[in-house]
């Protein structure tokens, strides 16, 4: 019987677990309510199941279960059926200001929480599938600390210090509990349970192969996707850069001040063709604007006489280079730059003029906008001086990923930002690495089934096996007693001889019309060999004597039993008188040669013989008598000798 204080340890553990999950929560910020409610839940059923509470446990343990399966089917249902929306929308009364994405428990927390409620909720034996459930969950939150702590993958909400520990106690409080009550199903439960766990752990090498690359794309989606749109704004930038400039040198050829005429003209088609090009002027050497095209009436900020127009226009006509003036406002509260142009003459001496052109931002920028083709799926922005200039996509439900590379244009650095939202994470985390873990725990859970009822009924079979052994050798041993018991009912224990029940049942069974003899043999003097040898040296000469008597009796056919005493007795069934005196004769000698030593006379032991035969029929007790007499005649006669009838 175990400890009493053992027996109590499970439910302190799991009250700490539960003081551990509140205090949690009482002191943590709303982004660990979702994981630290479940656990609290969790922890609760398992104490109400440890007060021997099964029906309050179960009704916990229900909704706590349906909660999770919902986590872990956010894993498993793919972004085409529920999108991310649904979900968010199922869960915002718990999340508060968090994401559904950031803040729903890994599918290795969830799956270990379904782990442990699991038992509560089975009816049939449920210590039997528990030590499975309970070790998967080791293997689990382990797994979940390896990926927080070492390969820093994990997406969604892991494991704190306090959720941690509160795990651990649950954990281990299960672990007691089923070591205690496991009892005689240990050996095939761990048998069973070594296989399980191999595969368990073979799912889990694959499933970290798995979710880590593709935590890995979704990790990069914004650095991917800004590259993709700084290289996409670069291009733009680079064809309207060319333009520009092969407008700009059109005008080499050019002596003075370019027709008016000519100027429109060619002016309006760089403007049909480049949308973001608010206006395109001339200026002379004397840094005077003498020729204008633009889209409205007013003259553009970047035409105007001012301190970073002038600056531009001496980068070009004073060092013959691209000059700047910057970003500034212009009407309608947009923003626009100016990019300036040297018109070289084609020799030494400084430009002749200058090509001024005046670019919208706000208009430039929506031609990126316009080649996105997942504007919803991003928040795109772009800055310049920590000025937003530029905003597009969704700002709502936003994850924390943000990715910004530089962009230039005209010696103006631009900042391009993109964040990815929650539900475009969400779409891009693929469901095969949930998919292939709960094939695998599936499959661990069938074949721990498997093993455990075959090591089950091997059991039991090598207890029939054994019982039937141990069956048949106990009836082998009665038939061997009830054998031995039969023989020495029919036997003398002494000489090894049938005794005189089975010398007359083996007579009356050969009373046939060849007749027979029957002769009594008695020891000389044999009283006085007990009396002055002992009686250990009388059954010495019973057992030699009856040895030598058997050998030449049985030779012919007869049968020699002990009669009583010193006294044995044969009959010899179909054979002449001459014979049997000739066989009782010999056994006299041989009974002599064996020179054992009789005290009476002080000479060697002898034996006296008397034979009565019969031709046809006998009868066995006449015989015996007749042969009584012969043998009393035998030793009137003085002993050491054969008489016959």
């Amino acid at each position: 019987m175990p400890h009493p204080e053992l027996r109590r340890l499970p439910l302190l553990l799991s009250l700490l677990s539960l003081l551990a999950v509140c205090l949690e929560m009482a002191f943590a910020d709303d982004s660990r309510y979702l994981l630290g409610g479940t656990t609290a839940l969790v922890a609760f059923s398992l104490i109400l199941r440890r007060l021997q509470c099964p029906r309050s446990a179960r009704l916990v343990s229900l909704p706590v279960l349906v909660l999770l399966a919902l986590f872990v089917l956010s894993f498993l249902i793919p972004d085409s059926w529920i999108g991310y929306e649904r979900w968010a929308e199922l869960f915002d009364a718990w999340l508060g200001d968090g994401e559904f994405y950031a803040l729903r428990p890994s599918l290795l927390i969830s799956l270990t929480l379904i782990l442990l409620v699991l038992p509560s909720l089975l009816f049939w034996r449920p210590h039997l599938i528990a030590p499975l459930l309970c070790m998967v969950a080791v293997l689990f939150s382990v797994t979940q600390l390896f990926e927080q702590l070492i390969f820093d993958l994990n997406e969604d909400s892991g494991l704190t210090p306090m959720s941690g520990l509160a795990l651990a106690l649950l954990l281990l409080a299960e672990a007691i509990d089923l070591h205690r009550q496991l009892g005689r199903y240990r050996r095939p439960i761990r048998l069973a349970k070594a296989g399980a766990l191999l595969v368990v752990v073979i799912t889990l090498a694959l499933w970290h192969f798995q979710n880590g690359q593709n935590l890995y794309q979704v990790n990069h989606l914004a650095l991917v996707t800004g590259d993709r749109l700084s290289e996409l704004m670069g291009r733009m930038l680079a064809v309207q850069n060319d333009a520009m400039q092969r407008f700009s040198k059109g005008w080499q050829n050019e002596p003075g001040v370019p027709e008016e005429n000519d100027w429109a003209l060619r002016g309006q088609l760089l403007l049909q063709d480049f949308p973001d090009i608010a206006a395109i002027g001339w200026f002379d050497r004397e840094r005077r604007l003498q020729r204008l095209v633009n889209r409205g009436s007013q003259q553009p900020a970047g035409m105007a006489d001012n301190p970073a127009v002038k600056q531009a226009l001496q980068q070009v006509f004073g060092y013959g280079q691209q000059g700047s003036a910057g970003v500034f406002d212009t009407a309608g509260e947009q923003r626009s730059i100016g990019l300036y142009f040297p018109v070289d003459t084609g020799d030494q001496r400084p430009s002749r003029g200058a090509v001024a052109f005046t670019l919208s931002l706000s208009r430039l920028f929506h031609q990126l906008e316009d080649r996105m083709t997942d504007t919803n799926d991003y928040l795109v922005t772009i800055h310049h001086d920590r000025q937003l200039l530029f905003r597009t996509g969704r700002d709502r439900r936003l994850s924390e990923d943000r990715y910004c590379n530089l962009i230039t244009l005209g010696g103006n650095s631009f900042t391009l930002c993109t964040q990815p939202t929650m539900a475009r994470l969400f779409a891009e985390r693929t469901t095969l690495p949930a998919l292939l873990l709960l094939t695998g725990l599936a499959f661990a859970l069938m074949l721990y089934l498997v093993m455990y009822y075959h090591q089950r009924l091997r059991s039991k079979h090598s207890g029939v096996v054994n019982a039937n052994r141990r069956l048949r050798n106990e009836v082998e041993a009665r038939i061997a007693l009830q054998t031995e018991v039969e023989w020495l009912a029919r036997h003398d224990e002494l000489t090894q001889l049938p005794n005189r029940r089975y010398f007359m049942e083996w007579t009356s069974e050969r009373l046939d019309s060849r007749g027979g003899a029957v002769m009594l043999i008695d020891i000389d003097h044999f009283k006085t060999v007990n009396d002055q040898l002992g009686h250990a040296r009388g059954d010495h000469y019973l057992k030699c004597v009856a040895e030598v008597a058997r050998r030449p009796i049985e030779a012919c056919g007869g049968l020699l039993a002990r009669y009583g005493g010193e006294e044995f007795v044969a009959c010899l069934p179909g054979v002449e008188e001459d014979e049997v005196v000739l066989c009782a004769e010999r056994i006299r000698r041989e009974v002599q040669l064996l020179e054992l030593e009789q005290p009476h006379t002080g000479e060697w032991l002898t034996v006296s013989i008397g034979i009565d035969c019969a031709v046809g029929l006998f009868d066995i007790g006449r015989l015996i008598e007749t042969a009584d007499r012969a043998l009393y005649r035998a030793k009137q006669a003085g002993r050491d000798r054969v008489m016959t009838r």
